[in-house]
């Protein structure tokens, strides 16, 4: 191990994409879940295509996650897919895609993007 605020060796980081990416095809949603967690985490920017495809995921949890994790990638590309992800989404995970969209609004990087989807008048909400 590194010393204490060194970042993880190239090779580590490319490991650790590799296993989360397999991950995402985990039978399993609580590994599906983590993945999203992980890629997050990972900050890699290559994430946004595979956590933008687990917003299609069957479960929702693992969709909320998804959103989560787009959000704290904070790439405003994400802002699309989440807006339509919410058109057809249950309260739980539209929450979470607002709070995505709100993240990635205050990080800087698009978020003049953002818009409520559900706002009547501009400027209200």
């Amino acid at each position: 191990m590194g010393e204490e605020g060194e970042e993880n060796p190239p090779a580590m980081d490319e490991a650790m994409w590799d296993h989360l990416l397999s991950m995402l095809a985990d039978e399993d949603p609580s590994r599906r879940w983590k993945a999203a967690e992980g890629l997050a985490r990972l900050g890699d920017p290559r994430a946004l295509g595979p956590l933008v495809q687990l917003l299609q995921d069957g479960d929702w949890r693992v969709r909320r996650k998804a959103a989560w994790a787009l959000g704290e990638l904070g790439d405003p590309r994400a802002v699309i897919p989440l807006r339509r992800a919410m058109l057809n989404e249950m309260d739980s995970v539209k929450e979470m895609i607002e709070e995505a969209m709100q993240t990635i609004a205050r990080k800087g990087r698009g978020g003049e993007a953002w818009v409520n989807p559900w706002e009547k008048e501009k400027g209200e909400f």
